[in-house]
């Protein structure tokens, strides 16, 4: 049996328009700057990239500011006011921090930019923002490059392009790995308990039988938990195995292998995750209502009573789970690394239009890129409350709290704005951004890498499309439905909503970027 992903990627919705910069005429993702994605900014100072003096003038400025979080934590209101504490000691600014798990953050965020009101900085997804672009939310960020020292330190020129759309640098790219492969997570003491020796590179069987043995001993527990959007079939976990060319209406198969798009819903490896999620949901292995849950697999584990989680896997992922959950984990991997266009560009910070003063809010972003404390309080929270720095200059939990005692951990570096200006964890390797880079580099690269889909001509289609999948992805991909039916219902439905349409434009673009590159 092939081993293909049963991956997460937050990645939940589609977008209206996509990708149109990174790796056209004027990029070459393939040609970064040396500093893009390594740890040689690292290297140079514990601190980070050097901050600007970009203290504003008279009563100062309140920043509206969003962004991710892995859960919901006791000690929230203290976090947001310590960095609103310190933007006023720097900045001269104070900040109203709005903290939204990713669910929230889809789902409000279009809100509050169509009120006109209430947000300056906020997280957004490449797959989304060309509607928001369309509706004049985002403030393009090119204009600002001179007064973002920070951001323009520890940014190549590349990676700021791979995050334009329409010709509108829409935002700054967070720093983190640019690959992904899928792995699931499991609980070390329960494998060590039942005698359970994992190899790491498990088939679909072997897994089943893992969790066969761990139902048996723990028969109330739920073996493998998540959201909706995590479950081991969902259209955003097949994009660690394809090439989603900007969304998920298109595809190109086996890591991008080859440039032929196809309805990835017809592919065998995403047929094959979808028996294999309807197995473990008969055997009671799956919580009967994953298809509505929004507590994330990290959040479940943290609770105590469940096993397992699928979710992106890179260098450190234990240690980085660890922290989130609580418990040592084992990983077992799934898929292999790949890296696409959507890797770098596919998430970042935008600044929006509606900002009482966009000059300002764009010069707090900046100092967010560059700020080693505020990137530790967002992450770790309070030091010397929620983290200490040990010995070897790592963050680590004060004596007496752990990860289930303490009132906030974030954990989530991959959505901070630059994990790589704070400290690292405890157990982290001191390389690390170093192994981030080796890992895009020696990862399995798509045929369109660089390529972006613009989907300005099949906009109805994408609507109508997105309509269908809403309808039938989350019980296909949990398992609460019997595969062969549902799939063939959701096809049907699909094609008569236009797909084929969106497949042939995305090949006649992808066959004339090819001509040109």
């Amino acid at each position: 049996m092939k081993k293909k992903t049963l991956s997460l990627i937050m990645t939940a919705v589609l977008g209206l328009t996509v990708l149109t910069g990174c790796g056209g005429d004027s990029l070459d993702i393939t040609q970064q700057s040396d500093n893009t994605d390594s740890a040689s900014q690292e290297e140079e100072t514990d601190a980070g990239a050097p901050a600007a003096n970009t203290a504003v003038d008279g009563e100062g400025y309140e920043v509206n500011f969003a962004y991710i979080v892995s859960n919901t934590m006791a000690d929230q209101d203290k976090v947001n006011q310590a960095l609103s504490d310190l933007a006023k000691e720097e900045l001269n600014m104070t900040v109203n921090v709005i903290a939204l798990t990713y669910v929230d953050a889809l789902n409000q965020i279009p809100l509050m930019l169509a009120s006109g009101s209430g947000l300056d900085i906020f997280p957004s997804w490449s797959n989304t923002v060309g509607s928001f672009i369309d509706s004049g939310y985002v403030e393009d960020l090119a204009p600002y490059h001179d007064q973002m020292v920070n951001t323009m330190e520890w940014m190549s020129v590349n990676d700021l392009e791979c995050c334009m759309v329409q010709g509108v640098q829409w935002g700054v790219p967070q720093n983190k790995e640019r690959a992904s492969c899928e792995a699931i997570f499991m609980r070390k003491d329960i494998l060590d308990e039942l005698g359970i020796t994992v190899k790491g590179n498990e088939t679909w069987e072997e897994v089943t039988n893992i969790f066969a043995q761990v139902h048996e001993a723990y028969p109330d527990m739920v073996v493998l938990g998540g959201a909706s959007y995590e479950a081991p079939a969902d259209m955003g976990d097949v994009a660690f195995m394809c090439d989603t060319l900007g969304n998920e209406l298109g595809v190109l198969a086996d890591n991008g292998a080859e440039a032929v798009v196809v309805n990835q819903f017809e592919t065998e490896d995403w047929r094959e995750a979808v028996e294999v999620t309807r197995q473990w949901y008969e055997a009671g292995y799956l919580s009967k209502d994953m298809a509505t849950s929004q507590d994330s697999g990290e959040t479940m584990i943290a609770g105590g009573n469940t096993f397992a989680f699928a979710n992106n896997w890179k260098p450190d992922s234990l240690n980085e789970k660890k922290s989130t959950t609580g418990y040592e984990l084992v990983d077992v991997m799934i898929s292999e690394p790949m890296t696409a266009t959507q890797f770098v560009g596919g998430s970042a910070y935008a600044v929006a239009s509606i900002a009482e003063d966009p000059e300002k809010a764009v010069l707090f972003l900046d100092w967010l890129v560059g700020s080693a404390e505020a990137n530790d309080l967002l992450n770790w929270g309070i030091e010397g409350e929620h983290w200490i720095v040990d010995e070897d200059g790592n963050a680590v939990y004060p004596e007496g709290v752990d990860g289930a005692s303490c009132g906030y951990h974030n954990g989530w570096g991959f959505i901070m704005p630059n994990q790589f200006a704070g400290h690292l964890w405890e157990g982290t390797d001191t390389d690390l951004y170093d192994q981030y880079q080796d890992y895009k580099n020696n990862a399995a690269k798509s045929v369109a890498y660089g390529f972006n889909f613009d989907s300005t001509n099949v906009v109805n289609e994408v609507i109508a499309c997105q309509a269908v999948l809403d309808q039938y992805i989350a019980p296909i991909c949990t398992g609460s439905v019997e595969p062969e039916t549902a799939i063939a219902e959701m096809n049907e439905a699909l094609y008569n909503a236009g797909p084929q349409t969106i497949i042939d434009e995305k090949q006649a673009q992808l066959d004339a970027w090819l001509t040109e590159h």
